[in-house]
């Protein structure tokens, strides 16, 4: 575990926050992208999980462009979960679970399953969707997802979408 790793354990999110931010500027500068994009991504997840989506929304968006352009599609698998993720906190369930089907069908197609951590927050997810959606419409928008290519559920990924009425 890294030094950022460790602040975000310890509850310390300004610290990793600017560990990640500055390990990132330190690999763009080494021209490591893989390692930035670590960073980044990681940086991102933190955001989400503290609830601060405007702020992890626009570096998803810029990550998992860059992760595909790598090749890197478990990486893009994991930000498709991560936009569903949001989505379900917004209350659109229906985007959530189209996005999940998709990156499930990405996963499957590099017959590359989630890290222990990974799976533990995505079962939450999963659960927290079927007690809100009808299993019809889990099912059905889950199969459009898994219907898409990579480009498509990338591309669907990082659109904007309207904001649930308050």
């Amino acid at each position: 575990m890294g030094a950022p790793e460790w602040a975000k354990a310890e509850g310390d999110f300004a610290s990793a926050d600017r560990l990640y931010r500055e390990g990132t500027d330190i690999f763009r500068g080494m021209r490591n992208p893989g390692f930035a994009l670590r960073f980044e991504s990681e940086l991102a997840h933190m955001l989400r999980q503290e609830g601060r989506i405007e702020d992890a929304r626009p570096l998803y968006r810029r990550v998992i462009r860059e992760w595909q352009d790598l090749g890197r599609r478990a990486a893009v698998a994991n930000i498709v979960e991560n936009f569903a993720f949001m989505a379900r906190v917004e209350g659109q369930t229906e985007r959530a679970s189209r996005l999940l089907g998709a990156a499930e069908a990405i996963r499957d197609e590099i017959n590359m399953d989630m890290t222990p951590w990974e799976r533990e927050e995505y079962e939450r997810e999963v659960t927290a969707l079927r007690e809100t959606l009808p299993a019809g419409t889990l099912a059905a928008e889950w199969a459009v997802g898994r219907a898409m290519t990579l480009d498509e559920a990338v591309d669907f990924a990082i659109q904007a979408t309207p904001r649930p009425a308050e």
